[in-house]
Parts: C-alpha cells; structure tokens; sequence
C-alpha cells in the first residue's frame, strides 16, 4: 500500500530522502524477513539514503555516526551492512583514511 505525498517537508526535518521505489522492490526480495541483520540492514540503507548530500551517490560516515543515528548496536552494523552488500544495495569503496568509510548506494 503506497500513501499519497503531499510534497512537502517539515520544517524541522532536515533528514529525509527519496528511496529509490523500483530498486527496493526488486532487491527485499533477495533480504530475508527473519532475524535482527535484515532489519538493521533497512535502518542503516535508510539512513545513508538521508546523509547523502543532495544528488551524490557516496556518503562518508563512520560506523559510530550510523549508530548515533539509527540505535543500532555496534556489533550488528556490520551484519546489516553486510546484507546491504550482498543485495547489492551499497558497494564501499576503497579508502585511504581509517576514520570513515564512504559507501556508495547503487541503483539511484
């Protein structure tokens, strides 16, 4: 069931993102619905979508900034994230620093 948007925005969000409809309804088929790492897997696909700045598709963020933000225990990110690769959702790229990763979100 898809609920009608109005267009606008609270003022007082300023995290919210266009989710990309047609590459999430192919790939939640590949994501189990059992078990914590799906569940975490959306929240943190959620959140990078909403840290991105306006129409790049990399975000550079630290796993403790994806748990400030989402909740999530530290040692569940990684199986979320994991999820998230092997549904092909986020690809990360090589890095040069240790501080933060950048995470690329495929299919925008």
């Amino acid at each position: 069931m898809c609920y009608p948007w109005n267009g606008s925005v609270q003022p007082n969000d300023d995290r919210w993102a266009k989710v990309p409809v047609d590459t999430i309804r192919k790939k939640l088929n590949t994501i189990s619905n059992r078990g914590m790492a799906p569940f975490v897997a959306l929240k943190l696909y959620l959140t990078i979508i909403s840290l991105r700045y306006q129409s790049n598709n990399t975000v550079k963020v630290t796993h403790e900034t994806l748990r400030s933000y989402t909740g999530v225990q530290p040692n569940q990110i990684r199986f979320g994230l994991d999820v998230l690769y092997c549904s092909r959702l986020i690809h990360l790229q090589p890095k040069e620093d240790r501080e933060s990763n950048i995470y690329e979100i495929i299919g925008l």
